[in-house]
This record gives C-alpha cells, structure tokens and sequence, in this order.
C-alpha cells in the first residue's frame, strides 16, 4: 500500500516489469505509467524509488524505503 502522488488515500501497488529492462512500482497496468516509480535499486533490506513523472519526481524526489530489523 504506497500513495499515488497528490493523492491522500494509500492503494494497492504491484511490482511491473517493464519491457525495457527497468521494473516499476505502481497501480497495476503497464510499468512505466505517470504514477509509478522506477526502481533503481534493491538490495533486500534497501529499496530506493524514482518517480517516473518528471513534475511529479521533482515535487516528491527520490523515495528511500529501508526495511527495520526486529
């Protein structure tokens, strides 16, 4: 569950392969829509975000999620 951007409720995303070698997250379609991101890396524990929307991307920047350790 993640935010669409300037949306104020979460919803569901997938992960989309995208045909040209780079995977998206985002609602579920086809990867590379205005309101995925690009995943530019993830290395278990890290997974770093980039809005595919320029405007949006310069709104929001790039998304660090890090998984916590329990």
């Amino acid at each position: 569950m993640l935010h669409s951007p300037d949306a104020t409720k979460t919803t569901e995303h997938v992960v989309k392969p995208a045909m040209i070698g780079r995977s998206h997250v985002g609602p579920a379609g086809e990867g590379g829509d205005s309101k995925d991101r690009e995943i530019l890396s993830f290395d278990g524990n890290t997974l770093v975000l980039r809005w595919v929307d320029a405007s949006v991307a310069n709104r929001y920047g790039t998304m660090v999620f890090v998984r916590c350790r329990r």
